[in-house]
């Protein structure tokens, strides 16, 4: 009864997911992205709650957006450094922008009798201070690798954004600072932070996954026509695929699901669970045609027999995807939830579309008379007789690609490279290695040290034990520069000392005690990073 239902409305059924199809296409460009790397972090692990506890008592390591423009032979030029000035105040209009930090903009804090001030670094007015000024800042660690690389040849902006910044509000940002950019005559400029993280990665997600799917539905074709030679079975397939896909991209819009990183395999998977279904559905509906049944009995037959198998499958292999829920990491089950949506949907697609458009063709329209289905049982025939009477051989063989493959598992090993994880070829590549070069880089390390009683926050021994392990980091390799409790005191200390250059140290204990009362109170950027809300 309900096949009976099933076959008359058939052109019905195929109308209403061409319908659905025209639909979904209006419903995929409101898909949504998600590129941040906490997303990354398996949830529930006792290092990511420290983390969280971290950034809300603080805030994050993300928040920033660095512009660097190279300058040759050097960056302190006077009207390479007067443009970058002009450019600096211009970025505080951005959107989103709390605070710009430059070159040009760098203070030293000066002792007045009005209290603590501070003066600029920079003399753009002055060719003879200015190249004083240079030799200065070459020397302070605060500036090398933050606002100036080692040779002097680029210099850096730092623009502080909003924390979390949203995806939209990433592309507003970049608009507008891509359009700031134009106008402002740098020839040469490397861009590094989440805003464009955020929005060069959703354009290119949006390319990767076109480009996938013209690459799939190529793969296809070349299997249809292999497999069937018919345009029209070759249209079947194709459409299929492509209406499973579009109706999978559109769910996942209306439901509000969040593309990630692992979204361009959407394409492949449509592409590999569809195909499958096409292939064992459309060879059984021919075979039952061969033997001379009607289309309609010869679709009958087919759903009963190939439809529960197919279905079987289709569940297994979504029951198989959805088991990646389980893991704590948020891509991951964000991935196997949309995968094993995607496998059922495929399914259905196959069941009440490909179906009825199936039965309204011959097989004389979908395959060739002889497509060499004869041959192909001869030869699985044969290769069969020969697998019963190699039994052993076949047996050794296993156990050797057994033991090849253990070895192989024991060679696997872990390392997460971000460079190695961008896109070849691409600017965003580039402008990420040219940071990791020359400045330093887009990976904070970040140390929580917790005072203990009786100490206070900005008790001499604190600092001085914050300052000896400053140092001790400094001296790896692998660090660049360095920020901390430590940095604001050298830097008080140097200002109660005329700004002179070899006061930039901790002082001795006696006068220390002249510079305690001070920390905390001198508004040096940054320091509101450096200390919790119940200073311990």
């Amino acid at each position: 009864m309900y096949f009976e239902k099933f076959y008359a409305y058939r052109k019905l059924l195929i109308g209403i997911f061409l319908v659905l199809t025209l639909a979904g296409v209006f419903f995929i460009p409101r898909l949504s992205y998600d590129f941040s790397f906490e997303q990354f972090f398996p949830q529930g692990d006792e290092d990511l709650e420290f983390f969280q506890s971290f950034v809300e008592e603080f805030e994050s390591d993300d928040n920033f957006l660095l512009i660097a423009f190279p300058n040759k032979p050097s960056v302190f030029d006077s009207t390479f450094l007067s443009t970058l000035d002009e450019f600096s105040v211009k970025c505080r209009e951005l959107p989103y922008v709390q605070s710009v930090r430059s070159l040009t903009r760098f203070r030293y804090p000066v002792k007045t009798p009005f209290g603590p001030s501070s003066i600029p670094a920079i003399h753009l007015d002055d060719s003879e201070k200015l190249k004083q000024d240079s030799i200065r800042l070459m020397n302070d660690d605060r500036v090398v690798y933050n606002l100036v690389n080692e040779d002097a040849t680029a210099t850096s902006l730092i623009l502080k954004t909003k924390d979390g910044l949203f995806i939209n509000e990433s592309k507003e940002l970049m608009k507008n600072l891509n359009l700031l950019l134009e106008e402002s005559g740098f020839s040469q400029y490397h861009i590094l932070g989440r805003a464009y993280f955020q929005d060069t990665m959703s354009r290119m997600q949006v390319r990767e996954i076109t480009l996938s799917t013209i690459i799939s539905g190529i793969l296809v074709t070349i299997i249809m026509v292999f497999l069937y030679r018919r345009p029209i079975a070759i249209m079947i397939a194709l459409s299929t695929i492509g209406i499973g896909l579009i109706l999978f991209l559109a769910m996942l819009s209306v439901l509000g699901r969040e593309l990630t990183l692992m979204a361009a395999l959407y394409p492949v998977l449509m592409l590999i669970v569809g195909t499958s279904d096409v292939v064992h559905i459309m060879t059984k509906y021919i075979d039952e045609l061969k033997k001379g049944l009607t289309n309609k009995e010869a679709i009958q037959i087919t759903i009963k027999q190939i439809g529960l198998a197919t279905l079987m499958t289709s569940t297994t292999t979504a029951a198989g995807f959805a088991t990646l829920m389980s893991s704590r990491i948020q891509p991951i089950q964000g991935f196997g939830l949309n995968a094993a949506i995607g496998v059922i949907l495929a399914y259905i697609v196959v069941i009440a579309f490909t179906c009825p458009m199936l039965s309204l063709f011959g097989a004389d329209k979908l395959t060739r008379v002889d497509n060499g289905s004869d041959k192909w049982s001869v030869f699985l025939s044969r290769f069969y007789e020969k697998t019963r009477k190699k039994e052993t051989q076949i047996w050794f063989g296993f156990i050797i690609f057994l033991g090849f493959s253990i070895w192989g598992i024991s060679m696997i090993h872990t390392n997460y490279s971000i460079s190695s994880n961008l896109p070849k070829g691409e600017k965003i590549t580039a402008d990420f290695r040219f940071f990791e070069e020359e400045f330093s880089g887009f990976r904070p390390l970040e140390i929580a040290g917790f005072i203990q009683e009786p100490y206070e926050i900005y008790n001499y021994e604190v600092v001085e034990t914050i300052d000896r392990l400053e140092r001790y980091i400094k001296n790896q390799d692998e660090i660049q520069s360095a920020f901390s409790l430590a940095t604001i005191a050298r830097s008080i200390n140097q200002m109660n000392n005329s700004n002179r250059m070899d006061a930039y140290e901790i002082p001795v204990e006696a006068k220390y005690r002249t510079i305690e009362s001070m920390m905390g109170k001198v508004k040096i950027e940054g320091t509101d990073m450096l200390v919790s809300k119940d200073r311990r």
